[in-house]
């Protein structure tokens, strides 16, 4: 299976699903978490990390990121003064230009079939069931969907169990690791807030 690009991926696991509602309207709320998966992928790819205020900077200004959406995020970032996430998920927020034109770049090459969605679901439940180290990638990717409402949609609530024992799990076995996923499970919560409390409709 070619490597998950968590904002990709979760446009795929989305298509044909109810997701969480919000006045901003459903896709603007795919968008949002589309957008906001492929942070995560710079962040766990170490692109990008946060200063100590917690506000994001680019580490590395090749620009060379596995996909071109990926890329022209990096720009986008290097191009403007360091921002918390919370910020940069406003500034990205309702009505957006340059969130449209990232959502539309990630959607380019992507091949939203139902192979590739089964593919995907079978990763995860595999990661988080089999005895081997489950991926950051899986996770984060898992904690979006956890977010958004549509985990519940692939996995039983079993299955969505299994997600909180790897996380433990993880918190015990690799400290640096668990460190960033709770950063990142914190900017999801971020995200979360901030489509909730939009009151912009277009």
């Amino acid at each position: 299976m070619r490597e998950i690009i968590i904002g990709e991926a979760f446009i795929v696991l989305s298509e044909g699903r109810k997701i969480k509602s919000s006045v901003i309207g459903r896709k603007k709320v795919i968008e949002m978490y589309a957008v906001g998966g492929m942070f995560f992928d710079l962040l766990i790819n170490n692109q990008i990390a946060f200063d100590e205020k917690n506000k994001i900077f680019v580490t590395d200004g090749r620009f060379n990121a596995n996909h071109d959406a990926l890329n022209q995020l990096l720009r986008l970032i290097n191009s403007k003064k360091p921002m918390t996430f919370k910020r940069w998920m406003r500034y990205l927020g309702v009505p957006s230009k340059k969130r449209r034109e990232l959502y539309e770049k990630i959607t380019d090459n992507s091949k939203n079939n139902e192979l590739y969605r089964e593919r995907i679901v079978q990763r995860i439940r595999a990661e988080l069931l089999e005895p081997e180290q489950v991926t950051i990638e899986i996770i984060t990717l898992s904690l979006l969907l956890k977010s958004s409402k549509l985990l519940k949609q692939y996995f039983s609530s079993y299955e969505g169990e299994q997600l909180e024992v790897r996380l433990k799990e993880l918190e015990q076995s690799d400290n640096k690791r668990w460190k960033d996923i709770k950063t990142i499970n914190k900017e999801i919560e971020f995200m979360d807030a901030i489509i909730l409390t939009s009151a912009v409709v277009i």
